[in-house]
């Protein structure tokens, strides 16, 4: 990337165009970002909060039937505790598993990772054969 010229008119000579830019470059670096939590948190997270809440809520329900003799109310504590904790304890299981999933992935590109670099780094030690098959492009390129 090269450095535009400076506008007609402007004092400042390009060097100090180029160290006013450097200076700019070194402020911005050391800007903070906001703390953002990766997916992964945030399904770990749900699922650790789903599961056990709907446990409760069945619970609840459980409850709620089984200290009342009528029929027709034990039904809106089957619906409410019943179904509605089930969903939650189905929802966190799902979100545990795409917690799951993505450290799977995760570590498969790391390993992936590290295979190319070693592959990079012993590509003298191989025959000629290997050699050759060793210099194609990684895989993990292509997954990103």
């Amino acid at each position: 990337m090269s450095i535009p010229d400076p506008p007609v008119g402007t004092a400042e000579p390009r060097s100090a165009m180029e160290v006013r830019q450097a200076q700019l470059a070194a402020a911005v670096a050391t800007l903070r970002r906001r703390a953002s939590i990766g997916t992964d948190r945030v399904l770990l997270i749900a699922g650790a909060v789903l599961i056990p809440l709907g446990v409760v809520i069945i619970l609840l329900g459980w409850f709620g039937a089984a200290h009342d003799y009528h029929l027709y109310s034990q039904m809106s504590y089957l619906i409410s505790g019943g179904v509605l904790g089930l969903g939650f304890i189905v929802v966190g299981g799902f979100c545990y598993f795409g917690y799951w999933l993505t450290r799977q992935v995760v570590e498969g590109r790391a390993q992936a990772d590290r295979l190319a670099e070693s592959l990079a780094a012993s590509n003298g030690c191989w025959p000629p054969a290997v050699r050759s098959a060793a210099a194609r492009p990684a895989l993990t390129s292509s997954l990103r």
